[in-house]
């Protein structure tokens, strides 16, 4: 049976970074960046929402894309992750979901005037629960949703860049994903309909994500680091995840004030040796740490000189670019910088997938 196509884009203050390729699949149909004239995006929200319409129909014209089925990868100045801890007794009749939007602007603070959000269940024990909060800005999130509507997309799914990246920095050759880390593939789904008030049905697709606890994944996956720290290097800014096993854990993000690399580089290593510290110590108590630190460098600054810059420092941990030529080749030389999180979001199990495996 023949699948559709289906657009991942990413989509920053610069760039439209899209690829095109059929779902699970590692044969690329079309791909490429398209750069954006300045202030059409700003901190990822939309300011000028025809020229983004302008371009992205550019794209699907220049390109000749079909795909009508969207794989949208939210900016990670908009999307904000966050743990927290329930003590069961405090949810009484409650969902968890209930819970915490009785407890918004009392003991849980978003940081958007309107924020939607998803969650899922890190640890459970009899007492309480450790839950982690994907937050996102109702308002941009609408915003977009308009521009894929004038676009006819009809078929919109959400992607959390930091997720996706896990994924494609534990996939094997060419798509080939390490079996537990699709646990870890949240998805924001809604389907576009013509109803406004449908528009705002956001659901989670968390495939599974919640479990009784990390040692089952520690035994079953060796492969998987209790200690992953992945940072993104973008132009104007970067953030820092840290992932206990396939559950992250631990998000920063923090702007950049300068163009000059040098300045860049010795905030990033300030940064990741600070978090580091505080992962351990703080959050802790000095039982768990950061064991090695993957940048993919989606800046200006040239992989080389990032790593050589940075093996200079004093880190404490394993520090290394993220090479995509170790997954493929052909997808080193295809592809450039603004690609590699459409990629990433590319990089999914289907229903389809799972059946043919079996």
């Amino acid at each position: 049976m023949a699948f559709p196509t289906e657009l991942n884009i990413a989509i920053n203050d610069n760039v439209v970074g899209f690829i095109e390729k059929k779902p699970g699949k590692s044969e690329i149909e079309s791909y490429g960046e398209v750069k954006l004239p300045k202030g059409v995006i700003e901190r990822g929200y939309i300011k000028d929402p025809n020229t983004l319409v302008e371009k992205i129909e550019s794209i699907y014209t220049s390109f000749r894309i079909e795909a009508k089925t969207v794989r949208w990868v939210l900016n990670e100045q908009n999307a904000i992750l966050r743990e927290i801890e329930i003590e069961k007794g405090e949810l009484q009749t409650k969902t968890i979901e209930e819970y915490i939007k009785s407890q918004v602007g009392k003991t849980i603070h978003f940081p958007f005037e309107a924020p939607i959000f998803n969650h899922f269940i890190k640890t459970a024990t009899d007492d309480t629960l450790v839950v982690i909060l994907i937050i996102m800005d109702e308002k941009m999130v609408n915003d977009y949703l308009d521009v894929f509507e004038k676009l006819k997309m009809k078929d919109i799914t959400y992607e959390i860049p930091m997720l996706a990246l896990f994924r494609l920095f534990y996939t094997e050759d060419e798509g080939e994903e390490v079996k537990k880390t699709n646990l870890a593939q949240v998805q924001l789904s809604s389907q576009l309909q013509t109803a406004e008030a449908e528009q705002k049905n956001y659901t989670a697709d968390l495939e599974g994500v919640e479990g009784d606890g990390e040692d089952e994944i520690e035994d079953e996956e060796g492969d998987l680091i209790d200690g992953l720290m992945l940072v993104t290097l973008y132009d104007n800014f970067f953030t820092l995840t840290i992932f206990s096993y396939i559950y992250p854990t631990l998000f920063i993000m923090e702007d950049l004030e300068t163009d000059d690399k040098m300045q860049v580089i010795d905030k990033l290593d300030n940064f990741i040796s600070r978090i580091a510290n505080y992962y351990r110590y703080n959050k802790n108590a000095g039982k768990k740490q950061v064991r090695s630190c993957v940048c993919f460098n989606l800046s200006n600054i040239d992989d080389d000189e990032l790593s050589e810059e940075m093996a200079n420092r004093t880190l404490g941990m394993p520090f290394e670019v993220f090479d995509l030529g170790t997954k493929s080749q052909y997808y080193k030389r295809l592809l450039p910088k603004g690609c590699y999180i459409p990629l990433a979001a590319s990089f999914y199990k289907t229903t389809a997938d799972e059946e043919d495996e079996q």
